[in-house]
């Protein structure tokens, strides 16, 4: 299926379509509207994907790790047209790397094992958390058990970084 061909599949399913605002996105993000899906880049078809959520003025609008594997460019136009379209719908973004979704979201939640262990203003967020870097001389001797409190560690050679 090309690009055209699943926005004319998809206009009659939602009454609201707004042929106008797609023809904006689809000009914004510059997408071939005669290529097919499955030969496009992860970042064209997410593009697509937004342009095909966001035509018909959504209300609520859900998104798991929408930006992995995106270079930061398209990231970036992905972000901006999302946030263009913030006021006009409440939009739940899964992700798990907050960095990836501090310049977009206004509160987040953090839930492991099924739990919500905060949920809070992100500004409040970014006043509380901060990103540790240790660097050391030659690599430490890691261990298997970490510190409750830390969040996200990563290491490698003779750096260790924890939120």
């Amino acid at each position: 299926m090309r690009i055209d061909q699943l926005l004319a599949y998809l206009r009659p399913f939602y009454p609201a379509w707004d042929r106008t605002l797609e023809e904006g996105l689809v000009k914004q993000y510059g997408l071939p509207l005669d290529r097919k899906l499955g030969k496009l880049s992860r970042g064209v078809r997410m593009k697509a994907a937004l342009v095909s959520a966001m035509a018909f003025h959504p209300k609520l609008i859900v998104l798991d790790e929408p930006f992995g594997g995106l270079d930061p460019l398209v990231r970036d136009e992905l972000i901006e047209g999302l946030l263009e379209r913030a006021a006009d719908a409440t939009m739940f973004i899964s992700s798990h790397d907050l960095a990836e979704i501090e310049n977009v979201a206004s509160h987040v939640g953090y839930l492991e094992e099924g739990r919500v262990r905060f949920s809070e203003e992100m500004t409040a967020l970014a006043e509380r958390f901060r990103e540790v870097e240790l660097t050391f001389e030659t690599a430490p001797a890691l261990q298997e058990q970490w510190p409750e409190g830390w969040m996200q560690i990563n290491s490698s050679a003779a750096v260790v970084r924890f939120y």
